[in-house]
């Protein structure tokens, strides 16, 4: 889970509690409406955060399959000689 997922557990968790103590008796001294509106803020920006990491693992997944993570080599040395192998990207 990213930081986007973190933020919309945190503020769903503050969603209800806001819900909670602010029903409307009047007694609202606790901040049940300013804790839905830090929640809501907090909604936005984790639904923000998890589509920008959705496009970004979506892009890096297509630059993985284009790039294979072995691929053969053949290549010559300092002294002339051909050698053979394959090369392991990390």
């Amino acid at each position: 889970m990213g930081a986007g997922g973190g933020v919309l557990a945190v503020s769903l968790s503050l969603l209800v509690v806001g819900l909670r103590r602010a029903d409307g008796s009047g007694e609202d001294l606790t901040g049940g409406s300013g804790l839905i509106a830090v929640s809501m803020l907090g909604l936005l920006a984790g639904a923000a955060l998890v589509g920008y990491g959705g496009n970004k693992h979506r892009r890096w997944r297509k630059w993985k399959s284009e790039h294979p993570a072995v691929a053969p080599r053949v290549s010559r040395t300092g002294f002339g000689t051909w050698t053979a192998g394959v090369t392991m990207h990390f």
